[in-house]
């Protein structure tokens, strides 16, 4: 229940893919985007937090 908000948004690719005018475009840099950015903020944030527990 906690980590449900995280992904919110993720499905809405498919109705934003009804309303563009090139989706076949859009929809892989759509989908690029969302692996980036969970890519930079789960992963490199945890990277962060365990850099941050071994200094104490």
């Amino acid at each position: 229940m906690a980590a449900g908000f995280s992904f919110q948004g993720t499905e809405l690719l498919g109705i934003a893919a009804g309303e563009s005018e090139h989706p076949e475009k859009t929809i892989p840099k759509a989908i690029n985007s969302v692996f980036w950015r969970i890519l930079l903020f789960y992963i490199l944030t945890i990277f962060v937090i365990m850099r941050n527990s071994l200094k104490k």
